[in-house]
C-alpha cells in the first residue's frame, strides 16, 4: 500500500509498481485488484 500511495495521481503502470515492490507485473495487478475490491483504493 505504501508503494501504491507513493504513485498517487499518476497512471497505473503495473511494471513500475512491480519493479518497485520486487514482484512480477501480474502479481502487482492481482494485489491491486484486491485493494480495489476491498475499497481500500479507487482507480479513476
Amino acid at each position: 500500500m505504501t508503494i501504491v500511495a507513493a504513485h498517487t495521481a499518476r497512471p497505473v503502470i503495473y511494471e513500475e509498481l512491480a519493479n518497485t515492490a520486487g514482484i512480477s507485473a501480474p502479481t502487482a495487478k492481482k494485489w491491486l485488484s484486491i485493494l480495489v475490491s476491498s475499497n481500500i483504493i479507487a482507480l479513476v
